[in-house]
């Protein structure tokens, strides 16, 4: 009876761990997507305004292709 009552404990201990773990790592992708996408809204009015490059299709579609790139390849 001991052996169960520990087993139980630990399976909840162990999903509460990775219930911690994977709300963590929700937010820290939530906090991580939030500060690209900030940064690439800079990033572009630099480029449109500063250097005067006055084509926002292509840079559109070389984020999308970097970003698709990246994806793809980390999985």
């Amino acid at each position: 009876m001991l052996n169960h009552v520990r087993d139980a404990l630990c399976v909840l201990v162990g999903s509460k761990a990775h219930t911690m773990t994977s709300m963590a790592a929700s937010v820290g992708s939530a906090l991580l997507y939030g500060i690209t996408s900030t940064s690439m809204a800079f990033l572009n009015k630099i480029v449109l305004d500063v250097y005067g490059f006055n084509y926002p299709m292509i840079i559109m579609t070389l984020q999308m292709v970097v970003s698709f790139v990246i994806g793809t390849c980390h999985y």
